[in-house]
């Protein structure tokens, strides 16, 4: 076979096939052997010439050799492999700078609100007109200029409006 690892140990001549990642961790686990045991036993194809039927009878192989010769042969076996392949992307996403996306962000929520307000205002004037509404604007300002401004505050400026470069 061309793509198996050979492993020679005394007179013995094991042949493994190589097991992927996939495989490797598709194996049910036996909590009373050994997992070097087991991946080797899954990946054995012949010993010096005689072909391996089933998983039990590769398991009954590495049961018979004491564990420091299995952990030399499992070295030799995964160092033996061919070198993983490793994939690339190309033409990833590229995100927007997190500030100016939301300043955007902002500055559309703000062009939002500003539309909300202007159709709910020509609502109001349609509803009661434009001389009903100025009346009710200078009422408003009457009862807060007799309040004193007390609980009023000054307009904050807006921090985003200030450091803002031109986009």
């Amino acid at each position: 076979m061309a793509n198996t690892v050979e492993v020679k140990v005394l007179k013995y001549k094991f042949l493994f096939r190589p097991i992927f990642w996939r495989e490797d961790f598709s194996i049910k686990a036996d909590p009373k052997l050994d997992r070097r045991r087991q991946i080797l036993a899954h990946a054995l194809v012949e010993v010096s010439g005689l072909k391996i039927k089933d998983i039990k009878e590769a398991t009954r192989v590495f049961a018979a050799i004491p564990i420091s010769i299995i952990d030399r042969i499992f070295t030799i076996y995964k160092g033996s492999l061919p070198a993983p392949r490793v994939f690339q992307t190309l033409g990833l996403y590229k995100a927007p700078e997190p500030t100016r996306h939301a300043r955007r962000m902002e500055k559309e929520i703000r062009d939002q609100e500003t539309e909300t307000f202007r159709r709910a205002e020509e609502l109001l004037e349609s509803k009661y007109g434009k001389e009903e509404l100025r009346e009710t604007r200078e009422l408003e300002m009457a009862i807060l200029k007799g309040s004193k401004l007390r609980g009023a505050t000054r307009a904050t400026p807006d921090s985003s409006e200030e450091s803002k470069p031109n986009d």
